[in-house]
């Protein structure tokens, strides 16, 4: 994950929600990224929280 991504995370008030889908994909994408923290239980601990993210769950999802 590089320092443009991490900047858009830290500044998603700022962002898009398109912006925002890109990075929050870009960071499940990573291979550095925990297996734990699969695109699976991501989704799941992101259900119910406020529509910041929702634009990322049809990406995640396809």
């Amino acid at each position: 994950m590089n320092d443009y991504t991490n900047w858009i995370l830290i500044g998603k008030s700022h962002c898009s929600n398109q912006l925002l889908t890109v990075a929050f994909y870009n960071l499940l994408a990573h291979p550095l990224t925990p297996a734990a923290y699969d695109r699976r239980s991501l989704l799941t601990r992101l259900i119910g929280r406020k529509n910041t993210l929702g634009s990322a769950y049809s990406v995640i999802a396809a």
